[in-house]
C-alpha cells in the first residue's frame, strides 16, 4: 500500500515537472531576439555533458529497477508497470527539458548578464536540469531501497537479489566489454608465473574504453595540428597571444579613458598630446593669462617660458602648484576650479611654454633648472604656477 502511494505521488510530481518544461519549451521558442555576440560555450558543452551522463546514469538505475521487479515479479505485477510509466516520464522530462533549452540557446536576451560565459538564462536553465536529474536519481534510489526491502523479507528471493544486482551492476554485458573483465572464477588463467615478495599479479588488458579512448586523443591532436599549424584556418598560440595583447592594451586605454580624473601630483605623467596641450592652452588663456600673460611671459606673476622657477618646473610640481596653490605668494589654489583631468592639462600646457619666446618676457624669477640647479636669480611674493 505504501509502495503505491509512493508511485502515485512521484508519477504526479512527474507529471507537473514535465507540464511545465514543456511550457518553459513553448514560452522559449516564441521568443526571438536578436542575439549578442556568441560567448565562450565551454562551460555550456560541460554542463550538457553532465546532463547527459546523468541521464545515463539514470537508465542504468531504471534497468536495475526493472530487473529488481522481476525478481518478485508476482508481488510487485503491477507496480512494474507503474514503475515503467514513471522512468518514461521522467526520460520525456529530460527529452522536453533538452527541446527548451535548445529554444534558449538560439534565443539569448540582448544585454543580460553573462555567468561563466553563458547567458543568464541559459546558465540557471542547465542548472535546473541538472537539479531535476538529480532529483529523479533521489527517487529512484528511494525505489531501489524500497523494492531490496520488500523482496529481503522473502528469504527464497535473497539469492535471486544479489544475483541481480551482482550482474546488473558489475556483470552487465555493456561494462564486461567496456572493461574487458575477467570473471573472478579465471583469474587463475591469466595470473602472471612471476612471484613479487608473495604477491602474484593479474595479466590484465587495458580497458577498451581506455585504449579508444586515448585512439581518439591521437586523432583529435592530428585535426588540431593541421587545422591550427597547417592549414592556417585557426588562429596558433602567438596570434591568440597577440590578440589578447590587443585586447589588454584597447582594457588598458578604456580604463584610462574613464580614470583621467584620478591623476593627481604623484601619478601625472608627460604628455605631448596635441589634443590635451590645446585643452590645457584654452585652460590658461581663460583663467591664467591676467597674471602670466597670454603668452606666458609673465606679468603679475613670474615668466613660465624661460628656464628659471621659484616652485620647480618638472611635470609633478607644476600640477602641485596649479592644485594646491601658493597663498604666501598670491598663487590661488585651483583644485575646487579644475578636475584633476583640466590641471593636468593645464600643466602639461605651462610645461609646453618652455623655451618659448613671449613677446614681452619678464625678468627671470627663481632658480634656474630648479631640478638640479640651486642658483638662485631673485625672488619676490609672487607666486609661479
Amino acid at each position: 500500500m505504501k509502495l503505491n502511494l509512493f508511485y502515485k505521488k512521484t508519477l504526479g510530481l512527474l507529471t507537473l515537472l514535465f507540464s511545465g518544461s514543456i511550457a518553459f519549451a513553448a514560452d522559449a521558442a516564441a521568443t526571438t531576439t536578436a542575439a549578442p555576440a556568441s560567448p565562450d560555450n565551454t562551460i555550456k558543452y560541460s554542463l550538457i555533458a553532465l546532463i547527459i551522463i546523468l541521464l545515463l546514469i539514470i537508465g542504468a538505475m531504471g534497468n536495475v529497477i526493472i530487473s529488481l521487479s522481476r525478481v518478485y515479479s508476482q508481488k510487485l505485477k503491477t507496480g512494474k508497470h507503474k514503475m515503467m510509466t514513471i522512468i518514461g516520464l521522467g526520460i520525456l522530462c529530460m527529452t522536453s527539458n533538452a527541446m527548451a533549452q535548445d529554444a534558449i540557446s538560439t534565443n539569448n536576451v540582448p544585454g543580460s548578464a553573462l555567468i561563466n560565459g553563458m547567458q543568464e538564462s541559459t546558465y540557471y536553465f542547465l542548472m535546473g536540469i541538472i537539479g531535476f536529474e538529480l532529483f529523479i536519481l533521489l527517487c529512484l534510489l528511494f525505489i531501489i531501497q524500497k523494492l531490496i526491502k520488500t523482496i529481503r523479507r522473502d528469504e527464497s528471493k535473497v539469492a535471486e537479489l544479489q544475483n541481480v544486482l551482482r550482474y546488473r551492476l558489475w556483470e552487465h554485458p555493456i561494462w564486461t566489454k567496456l572493461n574487458n573483465s575477467v570473471a573472478i572464477e579465471k583469474e587463475k588463467d591469466i595470473l602472471l608465473d612471476h612471484d613479487y615478495d608473495g604477491i602474484r599479479e593479474l595479466d590484465n588488458s587495458l580497458p577498451p574504453w581506455w585504449k579508444y579512448g586515448f585512439y581518439l586523443t591521437i586523432f583529435i591532436s592530428l585535426i588540431y595540428v593541421y587545422y591550427y599549424h597547417v592549414s592556417g584556418n585557426g588562429p596558433s598560440s602567438l596570434d591568440e597571444f597577440n590578440t589578447e595583447v590587443a585586447e589588454g592594451n584597447a582594457a588598458v586605454a578604456a580604463y584610462l579613458a574613464t580614470a583621467a580624473d584620478k591623476v593627481d601630483e604623484n601619478t601625472i605623467t608627460l604628455t605631448s598630446d596635441a589634443a590635451i596641450i590645446a585643452t590645457g592652452k584654452g585652460l590658461f588663456e581663460t583663467n591664467c593669462s591676467a597674471c602670466h600673460a597670454k603668452d606666458g611671459g609673465g606679468g603679475v606673476g613670474p615668466n613660465l617660458t624661460d628656464a628659471y622657477w621659484l616652485h620647480q618646473g618638472d611635470i609633478k610640481s607644476i600640477f602641485k602648484s596649479i592644485k594646491y596653490g601658493w597663498k604666501e605668494k598670491g598663487m590661488k589654489s585651483w583644485k575646487d576650479d579644475f578636475s584633476a583631468k583640466q590641471i593636468a592639462s593645464l600643466a602639461n600646457y605651462v610645461h609646453s611654454l618652455k623655451g618659448t619666446t613671449p613677446l614681452a618676457p619678464k625678468d627671470p624669477q627663481g632658480i634656474e633648472d630648479a631640478i638640479t640647479s640651486t642658483t638662485a636669480i631673485n625672488t619676490d611674493t609672487t607666486g609661479k604656477n
